[in-house]
């Protein structure tokens, strides 16, 4: 149970980090993509993007491949990224209302 918490509490803090929300928000969107892609689309340098990456990598929210000639990354769990991403919008929308 103690390791469950750690992975959720971790993947909680990868995505209340503006720029990776966006990031896995955009790979939802694209599927399977490059990091120089992602760094385009999201006009951000390329290193930071790779970080992103590895992080989420390392949180096993997105999987790697490599085809040779490019690394491809994508949401490993889209349904449950989807629900988590949903979850968290309701819930900012919910305590937006009783401010």
């Amino acid at each position: 149970m103690v390791e469950a918490k750690y992975r959720a509490s971790r993947t909680a803090r990868l995505l209340g980090n503006p720029s990776v929300y966006t990031l896995v928000e955009t790979m939802l969107g694209a599927g399977r993509v490059t990091p120089t892609a992602l760094s385009r689309r999201l006009k951000r340098n390329i290193t930071t993007v790779s970080n992103y990456l590895k992080s989420l990598k390392l949180a096993e929210v997105v999987r790697f491949q490599s085809d040779g000639y490019h690394n491809w990354y994508q949401v490993k769990y889209p349904p449950a990224v989807r629900r988590v991403m949903k979850a968290l919008q309701d819930l900012a929308k919910t305590s937006a209302r009783r401010v």
